[in-house]
């Protein structure tokens, strides 16, 4: 994960310095698509409909 350190809020206890990533599953393998800086292939947005998908 691309977090910036450790820093716990006292009162929700969450680390207020972590940050996520989002991935996509691309021709059957996980790419990370955001954030865009340590994306591996570029977001596809919006998604295809199920019937505009490859099997």
């Amino acid at each position: 994960m691309p977090w910036d350190g450790v820093i716990f809020d006292l009162e929700t206890h969450q680390n207020t310095l972590g940050k996520g990533i989002i991935c996509q599953i691309i021709d059957q393998e996980y790419y990370t698509v955001w954030p865009g800086d340590l994306g591996t292939k570029e977001l596809i947005w919006p998604m295809p409909t199920w019937e505009e998908r490859r099997s």
